[in-house]
């Protein structure tokens, strides 16, 4: 049994209020109840079976909230309740001038439709969250803090959903010389800082510039008092207008700029049975049309706004749809229709499929990314899958039985599927580095779903990306120095192999990108006492840097007297140290503490002794000697 509508619930402009039952399969069942608010924490808990019927209120701030019921059986069901047409902010408060963050700024949305007001004060790091219950409309952002100026600025949301909106904050005054200008350049719609715009500045005997930070901000210092130009450029943004300013002597002015961004919309036209994009159709966007080639069609230097897109082609039934364009490299997909077509069973197509967005976000209301969908049609609700044809004059039904939709969702948790409302379809939400792997059923009656996904703990790396360095002998004379690298999920952007010499200067490299297996190796010389590091540094789109490095010392005689047996160096070597401890401890035993160390560090460098008889050795000499040094010193010598 699946666990769906158990709530009935509307909306006010701060308030949200729930009658709340459990229902399966039509039938009302006893229950105790638990309920979490965006943190996760209890807000409601009912320990005690009832008939549920709960009418409770709870601040739009707690969305989305989580249901938990346990049942007389001991079966857990969960639901997630959500407000689609809300608004949810977060940002982070600035010092524009430094880029630091500010706690205890209050800031403000403004309604200019209704004048209701929104705030929010920042924590300790200069973060802030509300929730505004609206679909779309222009607000004003207006922000105060002791010691810092923030001009009001509008923007419009055009639907609603999360976004990020951070505030920057100027200080009221600024440490400059003489006579001074600064201030924010932003981007519409939502006013956020433009980094690396340029900002000229000019009179008839003076000019410079200078480019934006972080934060957008800039600023002129050291300027005489008069009259100057301003603009500001940016590659992906209308140029500003010339403007004037006049400065007095030592006069510190606060001038913003707000450029106007060119948007770029890319339509892709399928065709809704096969899903194969379409050539040659004709795409309408704002009553601008392109005909699409490879199947799509893109429309440049858009203002943020929303958008009528319309497409239509020979054999085909027209469709539009609306699309907000508010950020850069917009994408939109449209589905056509064949047409109707007679059949010997069929009155043609009666319900045609329908576009289905599924959005996923976390239980803070932020979208999650790069989430895999499948969506597989189960069963149909019309009895044999030959409806398909019968009443939608769909011949190649087959398809749509045995064909699973794939689709990742994009930097706002969203996918686009085209759907019949009159099927079951299996749809499994996947996201294995985070931890995210749930299974959901149902008709598709809506064309937007809001699918609130809880992330597990954080996947380890090893169990998706492995890696070995080694050292293989090739001949007598050569060998390589190898990395095997495997990546499951072919998200690893960037690797680099490298060597390194003894002096760790790099002598080879080697760059690779998305690659599921990786292979790469360097042939190097075997000589005697020589030392290489190799190794890779990478970067992984889900587990970010990854490096490791190794090191290889090649054994050899550096000082080679011709012995056959190399056993042969060690017994030198050692009877060399005796014999000199010896020596020592006849003459005076002090003089052995530096000597002994010393000869055996030169054994092992020529390559007459490894590594653990050296050290085996000197400490057992230099316990002897010691011993006999106090000997000495108490037998006065």
């Amino acid at each position: 049994d699946e666990f769906h509508n158990i709530y009935e619930y509307n909306f006010t402009d701060e308030d949200v209020y729930f009658n709340i039952t459990k229902t399966v399969d039509g039938v009302e069942y006893e229950s105790n109840w638990t309920i979490y608010n965006r943190t996760m924490s209890q807000i409601y808990t009912d320990g005690g079976l009832n008939t549920n019927n709960i009418s409770l209120k709870f601040d739009l701030t707690h969305l989305p909230l989580r249901i938990e019921a346990i049942d007389i059986y001991n079966n857990t069901w969960t639901d997630t309740i959500s407000c689609d047409n809300c608004i949810t902010i977060y940002g982070r408060a600035f010092n524009a001038s430094s880029g630091q963050p500010l706690s205890d700024v209050h800031v403000s949305f403004t309604s200019k439709s209704t004048g209701s007001e929104y705030t929010s004060d920042t924590n300790s790091t200069g973060n802030y969250s509300l929730v505004i219950f609206a679909q779309e409309g222009e607000y004003t952002v207006n922000a105060t803090k002791s010691g810092y100026v923030f001009v009001p600025q509008d923007v419009t949301f055009y639907e609603g959903g999360t976004y990020i909106i951070d505030i920057y904050m100027i200080p009221e005054t600024g440490a400059f010389l003489n006579s001074s200008v600064a201030g924010i350049v932003g981007g519409k719609p939502y006013n956020q800082a433009i980094e690396e715009a340029t900002v000229n500045l000019w009179n008839a005997t003076f000019s410079t510039s200078t480019t934006t930070t972080s934060t957008g901000w800039y600023y002129f210092e050291g300027l005489m008092n008069g009259t100057y130009y301003m603009n500001v450029t940016h590659p992906q943004y209308d140029a500003s207008s010339t403007e004037t300013i006049t400065l007095d002597v030592d006069e510190y002015e606060i001038h913003n700029f707000l450029l106007n961004p060119n948007l770029d919309l890319t339509v892709y036209v399928k065709d809704s049975s096969s899903y194969s994009l379409l050539s040659n159709a004709t795409v309408i966007v704002n009553g601008v049309e392109k005909i699409t080639s490879g199947g799509y069609a893109t429309f440049y230097n858009l203002d943020p706004g929303t958008y009528e897109i319309s497409a239509e082609k020979d054999g085909y039934y027209p469709s539009s749809m609306e699309k907000v364009v508010d950020d850069f490299g917009e994408v939109a997909t449209i589905y056509l229709t064949k047409e109707e077509v007679e059949t010997e069973t069929g009155v043609g197509a009666q319900y045609p499929p329908r576009s289905v967005e599924f959005r996923t976000i976390d239980i803070y209301g932020m979208p999650i990314s790069d989430v895999n969908i499948t969506v597989a049609g189960v069963e149909t609700s019309m009895g044999a899958w030959s409806w398909l044809s019968t009443f939608f004059g769909v011949e190649n039904y087959t398809i749509i039985e045995n064909t699973t939709l794939t689709g990742l969702t994009d930097s706002s948790g969203r996918a686009t599927f085209l759907m019949f409302p009159t099927i079951k379809y299996r749809v499994t939400f996947s996201k294995p580095t985070a931890g995210i792997n749930e299974t959901m059923y149902f008709y598709p009656k809506e064309e937007q779903y809001v699918i609130v996904l809880t992330p597990s703990e954080k996947a380890e790396i090893s169990d998706y990306v492995s890696w070995n360095l080694s050292v293989e002998e090739v001949n007598s004379s050569y060998s390589s120095l190898n990395l095997t690298y495997t990546d499951s999920l072919n998200k690893t952007s960037y690797l680099r192999f490298f060597v390194l010499n003894e002096n760790q200067t790099e002598i080879y490299n080697q760059t690779f990108s998305y690659n599921t297996s990786i292979n790469a190796s360097y042939i190097v010389q075997k000589q005697a006492g020589k030392t290489y590091f190799w190794g890779f540094n990478a970067t992984h789109d889900e587990f970010g840097e990854i490096r490791a490095t190794k090191v290889v010392r090649f054994e050899g005689l550096l000082i080679d007297l011709g012995l056959e047996n190399t056993a042969y160096y060690n017994w030198i070597a050692l009877s060399f140290l005796v014999f000199l401890s010896l020596l020592f401890s006849a003459v005076t035993t002090k003089f052995g503490y530096f000597t002994i160390p010393a000869i055996a560090m030169f054994f092992w460098w020529v390559g007459w002794l490894s590594t653990h008889i050296t050290i085996l050795l000197t400490a057992l000499i230099l316990g002897v000697l010691l011993y006999l040094g106090k000997t000495e010193r108490e037998g006065g010598i």
